[in-house]
């Protein structure tokens, strides 16, 4: 019975990726006076659209994930720098990865920092001992400030929160995770290094590719409508092949492409109060091997890894596609197919006893209907425990930068 607003719809043509839109000018003044209600608005066109969508029989867009977006400048700076994606993307990978290979909040803050981030804590309002959340940056070429996005920024599900219900929860982890916090808010070497600076034995690879073999294996009896245990388990296998990725590719490639992929079926619109871990495997130690210098065993080895990470991967693939919702992972299997070259490529010289084409998945017959996924090949998994960790040998001269000393942020 309320008076209505005057609108008016323009049509704007395509955009550059393509895409045809209309933008609506709507009066916030209805014709009688009074002013229109905005409250929740944004919340409320979206159910309006959903609704649409449904109606002229368009694809439904997911209402249960939502992945962060990016804006134009992001994509005009990328283009102008020459880079292969935007900073955001590079950024979220390498603290997924980070973040799922390591064991506590403080060998987290000392690995991203390993690998080349800089981090800074978000202290609590008038607290020096509390940190909420916390924001990242690729390291910046000298002369050029670094470009921060916290945490919640780049993902959902790597707001620090949401993180550490994945990490030991102790009083002396919260003490060891505020001294690395304020060694990194200081720019000093991390206070007490840890597994990061240790490389795992070669046999650790296959042992860590049964954990993810156990996890895909634990998916089997998840109900479809467990979305926080997909989720989890779409994030730590988005972790692994972003590990991967930053091991293989020296610009994003395939790898990238699969861990992106996965990465939004891990974002969930919203998580449960308390947050709490799906009793299921980790897939943080195929992470973390992939993370460090670690050499793998044999071609064998190295591809029985990413075989176990491809059917977990085709598994989450197909709960999606029984769910209707395919386009969430539609570029996924495309991916894999393509990082099947790559993972051949990198993998060390072929061992006695190594099957061939080891390194795709295989057993024909478990393809779903409608997906470009390669087949998923049925592996037993063996023991979960890691292989003994062994001190790591100071990186070699050649490869380290002049000038600088390891640990020191500049």
């Amino acid at each position: 019975g309320r008076a209505p607003c005057r609108w008016a719809a323009v049509r704007h043509g395509k955009s550059k990726k393509g895409n045809d839109h209309i933008h609506l000018v709507v009066s916030m003044v209805r014709e009688d006076g009074t002013k229109f209600n905005d409250w929740k608005s944004h919340y409320r066109s979206q159910q309006v659209c959903r609704d649409l969508e449904r109606q002229h029989g368009l694809t439904v867009l997911g209402i249960l994930h939502a992945e962060r977006g990016y804006t134009p400048a992001e994509q005009t700076r990328a283009e102008r720098e020459e880079r292969p994606e935007i900073h955001r993307h590079t950024l979220a990978r390498l603290v997924r990865a980070c973040a799922a290979a390591s064991l506590d909040e403080a060998e987290f803050v000392r690995r991203a920092r390993t690998t080349g981030l800089l981090l800074r804590p978000r202290y609590a309002a008038g607290r020096g001992d509390v940190v909420p959340g916390y924001s990242a940056a690729l390291r910046p070429p000298r002369g050029e400030r670094p470009i921060w996005f916290g945490g919640n920024t780049l993902a959902r599900d790597l707001a620090l929160p949401w993180l550490r219900i994945n990490w030991a929860d102790t009083p002396e982890s919260a003490a060891a995770a505020l001294a690395e916090w304020d060694a990194a808010a200081r720019h000093r070497r991390p206070a007490a290094p840890g597994r990061e600076v240790l490389m795992p034995g070669p046999d650790a690879w296959k042992q860590y590719a049964h954990q993810v073999g156990e996890l895909r294996e634990k998916l089997a009896s998840v109900p479809a409508g467990d979305w926080t245990a997909w989720a989890q388990a779409a994030r730590d296998t988005a972790a692994a092949f972003a590990a991967w990725s930053r091991r293989t590719e020296p610009v994003p490639g395939p790898l990238a492409d699969a861990s992106r992929e996965l990465a939004r079926a891990a974002q969930l619109r919203h998580y449960p109060h308390p947050a709490v871990r799906a009793p299921l495997p980790s897939a943080g130690g195929a992470a973390m091997i992939l993370l460090a210098a670690s050499p793998p065993a044999s071609r064998e080895a190295y591809a029985l890894l990413f075989r176990q990470l491809a059917n977990t991967a085709l598994a989450i693939h197909a709960m999606h596609a029984a769910a209707g919702d395919v386009r969430l992972l539609r570029g996924l299997g495309g991916a894999i197919l393509r990082a099947t070259e790559t993972i051949r490529a990198s993998a060390p010289a072929s061992t006695p006893g190594d099957p061939a084409g080891a390194g795709t998945p295989q057993e024909p017959g478990l393809r779903p209907a409608g997906t470009d996924l390669p087949a998923a090949g049925g592996l037993r998994p063996g023991s979960p425990l890691p292989a003994p960790l062994t001190k790591h040998n100071r990186e070699p001269a050649a490869h380290r930068s002049p000038g600088r000393r390891p640990g020191l942020e500049r």
